[in-house]
């Protein structure tokens, strides 16, 4: 995909916007209980609404989701401590890995 800076910078004014109205988002591509997970950690942890996104895209959405994404995480990290998104994204990664292991090893005994 292309980037658009257009759209890539109206996405960045749009979520300081947000930001500034306490209404913060972020698109997602989210799957089963992993995404369920991610959806809840974000909302109860940072007060920001998880928008499920579609894997079909074009470069004009995917830039402005990618500026208005970046902003939002900026932002957790200014008003909860530096690594605050990146920790919480560990912790998705973790479970994710975790609920596979469980899946593996019930498929093993299956």
């Amino acid at each position: 995909g292309v980037m658009d800076e257009a759209e890539f910078q109206r996405g960045v004014r749009e979520a300081e916007a947000d930001i500034a109205r306490e209404r913060c988002r972020l698109f997602f591509q989210t799957r089963g209980s992993w995404g369920e997970r991610f959806t809840d950690l974000m909302r109860d942890r940072f007060g920001v609404q998880v928008v499920h996104i579609s894997d079909i895209t074009w470069d004009a959405k995917t830039s402005y989701e990618r500026g208005y994404n970046s902003t939002v995480r900026s932002h957790i990290d200014a008003t909860h401590g530096a690594g605050s998104y990146d920790s919480a994204w560990q912790e998705i990664q973790a479970y994710r890995q975790e609920s596979y292991r469980k899946w593996l090893a019930s498929q093993e005994n299956a």
